[in-house]
């Protein structure tokens, strides 16, 4: 659901990009103090050496665990698969991330894995880009992380409360975007109707992968040496075994391309093929005339 170049038209684009840069600004200072409060906490009965290795030790504990988890996410989301009706899907992992490194943590972690996906894969438009963090990362990782921990407070076993919070985060951001299309004057009911018949089915695959990502991860991660164990090393194997062994999978659209495809979200030059914005249409069809 990574939105392309030129399917936001108008202000939406930049007005999504402040409000992800104030966003993440915000979630960076959130995380800053949430590692100061735990390095403090982990100081507090040592002193002289043992406290520089104290310190230490946090500080590896969390740039380890943010790396990898980030990494995990980002090969998780190049694994396209089919899911129904031609449509292919892959993993968000939002509420994973945000379940393993804190909700602060997991908005910066989607953050990263979209920009390198925008500037480096052409996975998604560069002018997008906030609002494509703001759907994955705010909304599915940040949003979905409070109704993971809303859960939490009524009873619910983390499992269960981080399958359901990956269904609903999904869900809001699938939401979410109909909205920023409604903005550029393209959400329509019908729109609508192809977002949710697309996506409903991955989100609840998204609810089974975060739970059992979730379950496997945190008897990995959180140990105190925080290095790879052989079942997270395996993980990615698989993963990156997958990927090379049936390419043709991701062929398949995923579901807002395929909303794309059947709603004409987004116009093409007849003569071209190439990807034209709503305002050049009507002109390049009265120089036709």
């Amino acid at each position: 659901m990574h939105i392309p170049q030129e399917m936001l038209t108008g202000p939406i684009c930049p007005v999504t990009a402040t409000v992800a840069g104030i966003t993440l600004a915000a979630a960076a200072g959130w995380a800053y103090k949430r590692r100061i409060d735990s390095i403090i906490d982990a100081s507090k009965e040592v002193s002289g050496d043992e406290l520089r290795k104290t310190v230490y030790s946090a500080i590896k504990q969390g740039t380890l665990k943010f790396l990898g988890v980030t990494a995990i996410i980002f090969v998780l989301q190049a694994l396209n698969f089919p899911i129904w009706h031609g449509i292919s899907g892959h993993f968000i992992g939002g509420v994973l991330a945000a379940a393993i490194l804190g909700i602060p943590g997991g908005i910066i972690s989607m953050a990263t894995v979209l920009a390198i996906q925008a500037f480096c894969l052409g996975d998604g438009g560069i002018d997008a880009l906030g609002a494509n963090i703001l759907n994955m990362g705010i909304v599915g990782a940040g949003v979905g992380g409070l109704i993971r921990l809303g859960l939490n407070k009524l009873g619910l076993n983390n499992l269960v409360s981080t399958g359901i919070a990956a269904f609903c985060g999904l869900v809001l951001a699938v939401l979410t975007l109909d909205a920023e299309l409604a903005i550029c004057g393209k959400g329509t009911m019908d729109v609508f109707k192809h977002l949710m018949f697309a996506h409903l089915p991955l989100a609840v695959i998204e609810a089974f992968i975060a739970a059992g990502l979730y379950a496997l991860l945190t008897r990995d991660l959180r140990q105190p040496s925080l290095r790879f164990s052989v079942a997270t090393a395996s993980v990615i194997v698989v993963i990156a075994g997958v990927l090379l062994l049936f390419p043709g999978k991701s062929e398949l659209p995923d579901g807002l391309e395929w909303t794309d495809e059947e709603c004409k979200l987004t116009a093409t030059d007849a003569n071209t093929g190439e990807t034209t914005s709503e305002e050049a249409t009507p002109v390049k069809a009265t120089q036709q005339l």
